[in-house]
């Protein structure tokens, strides 16, 4: 079954020097369509070169390169969906590497489920260094850096399934539906920012009434760097998603009880407890087990340090979706 639909594939990247060589490279070599393919990246105010990178792989890709000034991953997509002349619209980052049929099995999807409008991809891991066991396995569970279970059937699926360095979505959910740039959600690397801009993209389509299938067929793989690898980078992921649930959802705040110097009072009973038990975990011998401790506590920390900030000033509204083409 072939498709006739045009796909725009969209990338935003800020100081991608270091892995976006590996996925141009990797985009050459991909399949296209029959009714063909275009690229938009987006720099995002980098200045190691990206803007180079990019410019010269545009003398072999379909590609067309555009600049956005203001840091935000949100605003340098929706300046490039203002773009878009595709049918099909996917979404990839700087560190991926897609297979060679990725591309061929979006269109088929898209012909095949013609009720859905998203389409989740299904996302591996290229290790630049070993991991350890309990990394690998969280992976494979599809719980570690952006990635999906390995043993996820195809199917309708929630928005958690919805990785932003993997994910198609049909032109006109694009039409309604828009990342949002509110601060915090509309991720910049820093300190101050959560992000989480996929998942609220996602949810405000679902809102909308558009279905979501996840295609694991659509695979590629995401670039693990060697400093990447090991808990104490898994941790301050885990805690940037912990604070981003907050930031996505601020009814959280309302339904975290009590509070003591600002943090819900349960913390100071749960998070020693969990602690210990992750120290427990280790002594054993059972890395898998700390791990996992490790990462509820990480994202318990993230949630915490969301709520402290709500409580030194007003708390943040609900995020409406960022609507529109202008």
């Amino acid at each position: 079954m072939t498709s006739s639909q045009k796909i725009t594939v969209v990338m935003a990247t800020h100081n991608g020097a270091p892995t976006l060589p590996l996925t141009l490279e990797a985009l050459t070599r991909v399949k296209v369509p029959a009714a063909g393919m275009e690229i938009i990246a987006v720099d995002n105010a980098s200045n190691d070169g990206t803007r180079d990178l990019l410019a010269r792989a545009a003398t072999e890709l379909p590609l067309t390169l555009l600049t956005e000034p203001r840091r935000g991953k949100s605003s340098a997509l929706n300046k490039a969906l203002n773009a878009v002349s595709g049918d099909l619209v996917v979404f990839i980052d700087d560190d991926v590497l897609p297979d060679e049929g990725w591309l061929l099995a979006y269109a088929e999807g898209a012909t095949r489920q013609p009720e859905a409008d998203l389409f989740a991809g299904q996302v591996r891991h290229f290790w630049q260094k070993p991991p350890p066991a309990w990394l690998e396995r969280l992976a494979a569970e599809g719980r570690s850096y952006a990635g999906t279970p390995s043993g996820q059937p195809e199917g309708p699926v929630p928005a958690i399934f919805f990785k932003g360095l993997n994910f198609m979505v049909r032109r006109r959910v694009i039409e309604a539906v828009r990342f949002s740039e509110r601060a915090g959600v509309n991720f910049s690397g820093t300190v101050s920012s959560g992000g989480g801009e996929d998942t609220a993209f996602v949810r405000a389509a679902l809102a909308r009434g558009h279905k979501a299938h996840y295609l694991p067929a659509a695979r590629l793989r995401h670039i693990v760097r060697p400093q990447q690898v090991g808990l104490r980078p898994v941790f301050q992921r885990y805690y940037r998603i912990g604070r981003s649930m907050t930031l996505n959802d601020p009814a959280q705040f309302d339904a975290a009880g009590a509070r003591l110097f600002g943090y819900p009072r349960y913390l100071f009973r749960t998070l020693p407890r969990d602690g210990l038990r992750a120290l427990g975990h280790w002594v054993r011998g059972d890395s898998y087990a700390a791990a996992d401790e490790m990462i509820g506590i990480a994202m318990t920390c993230g949630r915490a340090r969301e709520w402290r900030e709500m409580m030194a000033g007003a708390p943040k509204a609900a995020d409406e979706p960022y609507s529109g083409a202008g």
